[in-house]
């Protein structure tokens, strides 16, 4: 099969590998879309010493099964493996295993013509969603999370909110705040073209965090959309007391 492998610092090629052989409990899965994220980007930077090349990346990905339980059928993939088996597990949270395995990372990833997966880890889609918008789905699953959190953190419809970054994680954190009937947030964003989209989508006031910032103390909500030291250390300043 054909797959983008990640050769080394900014670079990467088109090579032929073996295609992948399900095991027990697995499935084939033909790759159709598969999304890039901020991590994969930031791996291909070589700022990422987990994902050590040659290494297939790519983990927010939708396909067919080719063989499995699920033979036939269009899927959304769940790129968290994990063992079900252990204490953490059990309690509910797999993202804590400690053999949690995540595709792209150490295990091949769906930048891929084919990809083995547990047949867990396959959610059936609709015949009536495109694979192009199926393939938000991992990203989507993230922003829907984050603000579940943030619901069981006290916030609520009128509370405070700054999304730090208006990349594809925080804009899906604010299009889901919108759904479920939060007050509109503040996204800071430091490309003016991105600020723009943002606000024509009506998802909350923007600002540039480089020439301004919200009070000390003043923010009920913070989402960090972004994950670098300057990011964390604006979130603490900003946040409230009692905050999330």
């Amino acid at each position: 099969m054909k797959a983008l492998v990640y050769t080394g610092t900014q670079q990467s090629e088109i090579q032929h590998l073996d295609a992948p052989v399900a095991g027990t409990g697995e499935s084939i899965v033909d790759i159709s879309f598969c999304g890039i994220c901020g991590s994969d980007m930031h791996a291909w930077h070589g700022h990422d010493e987990r994902r050590v090349p040659p290494l297939v990346l790519g983990h927010e990905a939708v396909g067919t099964v080719r063989s499995g339980p699920l033979a036939g059928r269009r899927v959304a993939i769940n790129p968290l493996i994990t063992c079900l088996d252990c204490p953490t597990c059990r309690a509910g949270d797999i993202h804590l295993c400690s053999r949690r395995e995540l595709i792209g990372m150490r295990y091949p990833g769906a930048f891929a013509e084919q990809l083995r997966i547990p047949d867990r880890n396959l959610t059936v889609i609709d015949d009536a969603v495109s694979f192009e918008t199926a393939a938000l789905v991992e990203p989507t699953a993230v922003a829907v999370r984050t603000i579940g959190l943030a619901r069981r953190a006290g916030a609520d419809a009128g509370s405070r909110t700054v999304i730090l970054g208006g990349g594809a994680i925080g804009l899906l954190c604010a299009q889901i705040m919108k759904a479920w009937g939060f007050a509109p947030p503040q996204i800071a964003e430091t490309n003016k073209l991105r600020r723009g989209m943002l606000e024509s989508l009506g998802l909350g006031s923007t600002y540039d965090p480089r020439a301004e910032q919200p009070g000390d103390g003043a923010v009920d909500l913070v989402i960090d959309a972004v994950g670098m030291g300057a990011t964390r250390a604006a979130a603490s300043q900003m946040v409230r007391p009692g905050g999330a």
